[in-house]
């Protein structure tokens, strides 16, 4: 399925994100296909082991963070990260995962950042090779005995939140449900008036404090990040800030009309990044909607 720019909302050029929690992550040595290492975390009863899909130069790096002990198939939430950062922003969203006993896998996506663990260069990487990585990730995991592959729910925030909303609109019924954290869903237009059809892009674009590639701006212009969610069936939750200095409160209110089983919870005086109080009252939101999904799954 392509996505065509539909018109939103005009917006600032968009730096996504500083996100919810920053590290410093380090390349890897590829691991193989779905090779796993294991390690203990700082939480007695969450077991974090490396799992690495694909292989050299296209390799995805993740973690999968389960129960210490658990055994047969579970819902897993699948975490996708900002852009210029990795998967360890989301160890403490799979935490509140595996609280409810469920699985959750978090990556690094392809050329994610200058210093991601995954494959890939950063001034190659784009919102659909976002996209196209999140779809082999969901199909490797699907594969696996202890998921239960009718209960994968995706969650993202900025870009990340973005590349989930299209990847789980495209996936349909094997996507449960979403959870979207200010996803940048005003960049794709954001690119396109800048850069009509993805013409006259440089080789490389200043974003703030962040270089990226113009392959970056090419891809996202010709994105609708809005198609396919009049037709996607599953629960979706969008967390936005009402200070947002990035994504627009109208991109996150048009997602939430346009989806079918969507709610918008707006935090009062929020920015962009989910730390502080701000992450208190997100991790509160999170874990709602993960007890409730899997209450109502007994």
């Amino acid at each position: 399925m392509s996505f065509f720019i539909r018109p939103s909302s005009v917006a600032a050029i968009l730096l996504c994100t500083l996100a919810i929690g920053c590290s410093s992550p380090k390349k890897a040595v590829s691991l193989g296909t779905a090779a796993t290492a294991e390690k203990s975390s700082g939480a007695s009863s969450m077991k974090e082991s490396v799992l690495v899909l694909r292989e050299g130069a296209d390799s995805i790096f993740g973690k999968l963070y389960s129960p210490a002990s658990y055994s047969g198939r579970h819902p897993i939430l699948v975490y996708c990260h900002g852009l210029a950062q990795s998967g360890e922003e989301g160890k403490r969203i799979c935490a509140d995962a595996v609280n409810e006993g469920w699985l959750a896998y978090s990556f690094d996506f392809r050329g994610g950042s200058p210093t991601t663990r995954s494959g890939g260069d950063y001034f190659n990487m784009s919102p659909q090779t976002e996209i196209e990585d999140l779809e082999w990730v969901l199909r490797q995991l699907r594969k696996r005995d202890d998921v239960d592959s009718k209960r994968i729910y995706l969650c993202g925030h900025s870009l990340g939140g973005m590349v989930a909303a299209i990847t789980g609109c495209r996936q349909g019924d094997s996507i449960a449900g979403m959870v979207l954290l200010a996803p940048a869903l005003n960049m794709p237009e954001t690119f396109s008036k800048k850069y009509p059809f993805g013409r006259n892009v440089p080789d490389t674009l200043d974003l703030s404090s962040l270089h990226i590639g113009g392959k970056f701006a090419r891809d996202a212009a010709w994105i609708d990040p809005y198609l396919g969610m009049t037709s996607y069936d599953g629960d979706v939750l969008i967390i936005q800030g009402d200070k947002d200095e990035m994504v627009p409160m109208e991109s996150a209110r048009q997602a939430a009309l346009l989806f079918r089983n969507a709610t918008l919870k707006v935090l009062d005086g929020v920015g962009h990044v989910f730390k502080g109080e701000a992450g208190k009252r997100m991790h509160a939101l999170l874990q709602e909607y993960i007890r409730a999904h899997s209450e109502n799954a007994r």
